[in-house]
């Protein structure tokens, strides 16, 4: 929820650093969960647009970092995400499959990112926190595209949460989970794998045609 009474000129560093380590932490978890639940998401649709969310979140996740260093706080943030939000982050570590994964990432995670960005950038002021500003508003609009392209078949409401003010453990490290090594990536079923691999492919790429000699 909203602070009660906003200062005129926005959050302070300390403010402003937990909310970004709060943010960190959820792009943090959606981009390693999501690399390793990739392969496992038979639907080529689905497999290209999570590789494409996890390509911006990645990037996301760098920026933000940086953010946490030009506000010039301590070492200590981003930390570790305090009891709340950790817990919320074990339900998408303890997905399952990668359907279950992808309903609590999109049904779930992003749309309380979401929420949290809103209130972030309702409550900032943009002339004194620009660079902020920037870098919200951008982190808004792919998460709103994100979940309206892989749209979850139910979501939570998150209407008045407030992630980003979630406090944080100060020097302290969350451990990412180890899954299970892969051993065949899922795919549609109209996709044949053959032990030779694609002939076609090999010799499109290793013999020269006329045209090369």
């Amino acid at each position: 929820m909203k602070r009660p009474d906003p200062d005129p000129l926005g959050y302070d560093v300390d403010e402003s650093a937990v909310r970004f380590s709060n943010y960190f932490h959820v792009l943090r978890e959606l981009v390693h969960l999501g690399c390793g639940w990739l392969a496992l998401e038979p639907r080529l649709e689905v497999k290209y647009a999570l590789g494409d969310h996890l390509h911006d979140d990645a990037r996301t996740v760098t920026k933000v970092k940086r953010r946490l260093f030009e506000l010039r706080t301590p070492s200590d943030y981003p930390g570790a995400p305090a009891d709340e939000l950790a817990s919320l982050l074990d339900r998408a570590t303890g997905a399952t499959s990668a359907s279950d994964y992808l309903g609590i990432a999109y049904g779930n995670l992003k749309p309380r990112l979401i929420a949290a960005l809103r209130i972030h950038l309702a409550g900032l002021d943009p002339v004194v926190d620009e660079p902020s500003l920037r870098l919200l508003t951008q982190m808004l609009h792919r998460q709103e595209r994100h979940v309206a392209e892989l749209p979850a078949q139910s979501s939570e409401a998150v209407d008045g949460e407030d992630l980003g003010a979630l406090p944080v453990r100060l020097r302290e490290v969350r451990a990412l989970r180890v899954m299970t090594p892969l051993v065949d990536p899922a795919r549609d079923p109209y996709v044949e794998i053959t032990s030779e691999g694609d002939p076609f492919l090999g010799q499109s790429l290793y013999v020269n045609g006329e045209e090369n000699h």
